[in-house]
């Protein structure tokens, strides 16, 4: 099947490359190469992790099961940083869930670039995080998006749960994790995470309402509550998206607003242009797993 934009074609060698009738596509970057990268980089996030969750009182089992079965940074520390502060484990579950659910919009992106059967794919599933769609959107043929993901994927699975072990392990060693200014990795990561959506008057709005909401109720309600509350900021953002108004949309990194299946469609509508990223996927680790 052949598909046409702006001059660049697909070839139909069966691996999904792409190539272009000018012959000026630039290569988006060694898939492998990236992804160890990133997978070191998130290592040392993990020891941190690992820490700051013996300090709040995890045991080992505890914190590697953590690591195993969520695998998802933002939400480990949410969670963490919810018990540790005396809230509920549902408050603590809310919160992590709530930053978790992202993760579903990259389904229908990854999607294209796995096959074999059921089973399979739905194991791959599990390592669905930012930094491995987002490598695998980066490149120029569904063959490297592939490669990418599972490197990063299972890269970047492999150094979160190692980085754990040490972080837990050596948290008796470390003592206090406010001594050397660990305890700001938690706050640190979600400016990270938040910083992009601030480009856009939606996210400006989105993000003020919801500052706005926990500040008036944090002194009264139980610890996480009003993190759960502040989720509830997404509606006059989203309205303000879809009115077109502010000059910008809803999108996770200041794109447009979209669904997972607009996402989807979006890359169908691109696939022939190299060196895009469609997906709107940071492919420089930016963010948490």
């Amino acid at each position: 099947m052949r598909s046409e934009r702006d001059g660049h074609r697909r070839s139909d060698g069966g691996d999904g490359e792409f190539s272009s009738t000018d012959g000026d596509d630039e290569p988006a970057g060694d898939p492998v190469r990236m992804g160890v990268l990133i997978s070191l980089a998130v290592g040392v996030v993990g020891i941190t992790f690992g820490v700051l969750a013996d300090a709040g009182g995890l045991s080992l089992a505890q914190s590697m099961t953590m690591s195993v079965l969520v695998f998802t940074g933002a939400s480990q520390f949410a969670a963490v940083s919810v018990i540790t502060a005396g809230g509920s484990v549902a408050a603590a579950l809310g919160t992590a869930v709530l930053l978790a659910a992202r993760n579903v919009l990259y389904g229908p992106i990854v999607a294209q670039w796995l096959d074999g059967p059921l089973l399979r794919r739905a194991g791959l599933a599990h390592f669905i995080i930012d930094e491995s769609a987002g490598v695998g959107a980066a490149q120029t043929s569904v063959r490297a998006s592939r490669t990418g993901f599972l490197v990063t994927g299972i890269g970047v699975f492999v150094a979160w749960n190692t980085g754990t072990l040490i972080g837990v392990l050596s948290g008796d060693l470390i003592g206090d994790p406010t001594r050397y200014g660990l305890d700001v990795a938690f706050p640190a990561s979600f400016l990270a995470l938040l910083a992009p959506h601030l480009r856009t008057t939606p996210g400006r709005v989105t993000a003020g309402v919801g500052a706005l909401v926990v500040v008036a109720t944090v002194s009264f309600l139980p610890v996480g509550v009003p993190i759960l509350l502040a989720s509830l900021a997404v509606v006059p953002g989203m309205m303000i998206a879809s009115s077109g108004g502010g000059g910008g949309g809803f999108g996770r990194f200041g794109g447009s607003a979209r669904t997972g299946g607009d996402a989807e469609r979006e890359l169908a509508d691109n696939e022939g242009v190299s060196g895009e990223n469609p997906a709107g996927i940071p492919a420089d680790g930016e963010g948490l797993s």
